[in-house]
């Protein structure tokens, strides 16, 4: 429904949120394995992995041409919402070069089930679920 005034909105095809690092061939063992992405494009500057069908992360060597340059420390998190938080918990646990941020837990000020790590480029990666009966 638009609002009164307003002119509709063109379509979005997909989405695809793009991630700095210093170091691409460190992250994509993270991206391929512990998180058993799909890759949907391969060069050797820039990984793309499929999250849904309409969303993606892109993973970009930072480099003179790159748009932005990797920091040391990111204001980016990437959240995956699933129903299934604790198997993907237990995956993330069993993988030894997990770096946890947060284990699981059930939050006090939103409705989800969650655990956050630290990707091996330092960005924090949330998985979630919705707890039933929240809206």
């Amino acid at each position: 429904m638009l609002a009164e005034g307003k002119m509709p909105a063109f379509s979005i095809k997909e989405n695809i949120v793009m991630l700095y690092y210093k170091d691409l061939s460190a992250v994509v063992p993270f991206y391929e394995d512990t998180l058993g992405l799909k890759k949907t494009f391969n060069q050797d500057w820039s990984k793309i992995y499929q999250l849904t069908p309409t969303s993606f992360v892109g993973l970009i060597q930072e480099s003179e041409g790159s748009f932005h340059k990797a920091q040391p420390d990111n204001a980016v998190m990437l959240s995956i919402v699933t129903a299934e938080v604790d198997a993907w918990y237990a995956r993330f646990k069993a993988d030894k070069r997990t770096t946890f941020i947060k284990h699981i837990y059930n939050n006090e000020h939103a409705p989800i089930r969650a655990f956050l790590v630290r990707d091996p480029g330092g960005y924090t990666v949330e998985v979630f679920q919705w707890l039933e009966g929240d809206d």
